[in-house]
């Protein structure tokens, strides 16, 4: 048995599993909004040109 399949069991089997992988997204998104907003500010993107119309 692998180490990731043991600690998927003592997840599952202790109940937590779900609280960690909600806790893992949560994660991932705070890190998905952390970098988007990086990027926005490299390439000076701004509301006002977000909400400019492309023609």
């Amino acid at each position: 048995m692998k180490i990731t399949e043991i600690a998927y069991s003592n997840l599952l089997t202790s109940g937590t599993l779900n609280f960690y992988l909600s806790d893992i997204d949560g994660q991932a998104q705070e890190r998905l909004e952390t970098l988007a907003e990086q990027m926005k500010q490299s390439q000076g993107i701004t509301e006002q040109l977000i909400h400019t119309k492309v023609r």
